[in-house]
């Protein structure tokens, strides 16, 4: 299977992994994490907007408001596929 089919199968079950790591069958609790699955060209400019670093990386995190996570809001997960293939 080629790099965005394997990632299309296995999304489901790594938000489900990054939500409940302990796989407590009992959690239910609604969250919202926006997951964005880019190139390396993308990732590389918010790195350099964000962090000041003129490469790509594999992951990029961005939390949101205090007050947001109180209503289930987490953030935003920023993915270089290629990326982090490549340090997989």
């Amino acid at each position: 299977a080629d790099l965005v089919t394997t990632v299309q199968v296995n999304a489901n079950a790594l938000i489900a992994a990054a939500l409940n790591p302990s796989k407590d069958p009992q959690w239910d609790e609604a969250v919202e994490l926006s997951i964005v699955l880019c190139s390396d060209q993308h990732i590389k400019a918010l790195n350099q907007q964000w962090r000041g670093k003129d490469s790509p990386t594999d992951v990029l995190s961005f939390v949101q408001e205090p007050s947001s996570a109180c209503d289930g809001v987490l953030g935003d997960l920023v993915i270089s596929v290629y990326t982090a293939t490549r340090q997989a």
